[in-house]
């Protein structure tokens, strides 16, 4: 009896291991995630750019309960604002670990859909106005938040959401405020000050 039992404990404790090795490990975001959602609905067509270990979307995005959810990454070393740019073999390792690790979270949810792409390749397989909100923290770089801004603002629908990542950051508050200065009349902004200037959210809601 003694035995049946011991090995009952160890089986579940071997399936219990297996079963939290399934989902990332939480690292605070969902504290973020009040302001996101608020400006999610359930059933929503969104998209991620910028995934790396899916964190974000499945602590928050998935929340939502999204008809529809695609997380847009090439899981490329080199970028995402890596300090080192050598794309050697073992570094672009990590990067394809993440991916496959990605991929085990989400399998189990049919309406997510992993696209290994950079956005600038990614975009041209969607129709315009079919977002309800692209959620952007790709590349931080002035020119990255600029071109996924530009890219993607066609693809949200009117009264939709390009969300975004880090206001504060160098890169990223010149390249919104840039692109605002482009569209006016089409848009509104929003910001949530949370963590004070380097952690906010921004907002740009489609009027037209």
């Amino acid at each position: 009896m003694k035995l049946i039992l011991s090995l009952s404990l160890v089986i579940l404790i071997a399936t219990s291991t297996y079963c939290f090795a399934d989902i990332p490990p939480d690292d605070g975001r969902v504290q973020r995630a009040a302001y996101v959602l608020s400006l999610i609905k359930q059933g929503d067509i969104g998209a991620e750019i910028g995934v790396c270990q899916g964190v974000f979307a499945y602590y928050v995005l998935l929340k939502g309960n999204p008809s529809k959810l695609y997380l847009i990454d090439p899981w490329e070393y080199g970028l995402q604002a890596d300090v080192e740019l050598d794309p050697t073999p073992e570094k672009q390792s990590i990067r394809d670990e993440q991916y496959r690790t990605v991929c085990g979270y989400f399998s189990p949810y049919k309406n997510i859909e992993i696209v290994r792409q950079k956005s600038e390749d990614a975009v041209n397989t969607f129709k315009n106005d079919y977002f309800d909100y692209v959620y952007i923290d790709g590349e931080h770089s002035y020119n990255a938040v600029t071109r996924d801004l530009d890219n993607y603002w066609s693809k949200i629908k009117v009264g939709g959401y390009i969300i975004g990542d880090d206001y504060g950051w160098t890169g990223i508050m010149p390249a919104v405020q840039d692109f605002l200065a482009r569209h006016p009349g089409e848009c509104l902004f929003f910001e949530d000050p949370y963590l004070g200037n380097t952690g906010g959210q921004f907002v740009i809601q489609r009027i037209k």
